[in-house]
């Protein structure tokens, strides 16, 4: 799988979540904003809560355990190679970031996401 290099990550990240803050919310009864580590911690309440908005009702999900959830075959073209992945898998933080992203490359992201990094709550420790 390719990956972004980390000015490259930055940028679409601080674009992506700026496009949604401007053009989404304002207008979208059913925009949510919700943190991948808050997801990880919760999968299920925050998967509920999702499939809710988009269904208008409360739908099944194929949990197997409080993390654990059995995926089933989909027909997705492109994406992160583990859409392929069946049976099943557990929901677990993933931040192997952390410790494989170096000092410089960590200061960049930050100088450039900051502001964003604030709004949502990375930086205050919430």
């Amino acid at each position: 799988m390719s990956r972004r290099g980390c000015l490259r990550a930055a940028a679409f990240w601080a674009f992506s979540n700026c496009g949604a803050e401007m053009f989404l919310r304002p207008v979208a009864d059913g925009y949510l904003r919700l943190r991948y580590e808050d997801l990880i911690a919760r999968p299920r309440q925050w998967l509920d809560r999702i499939l809710r908005m988009v269904a208008g009702q409360p739908v099944e999900l194929p949990f197997v355990g409080e993390r654990t959830i059995d995926l089933r075959p989909s027909h997705s073209v492109y994406g992160n190679p583990d859409r392929l992945r069946t049976g099943p898998v557990e929901l677990r933080l993933d931040d192997e970031w952390k410790t494989r992203m170096g000092p410089a490359d960590r200061r960049v992201v930050t100088a450039l996401t900051w502001l964003l990094l604030m709004r949502y709550g990375y930086l205050t420790g919430s």
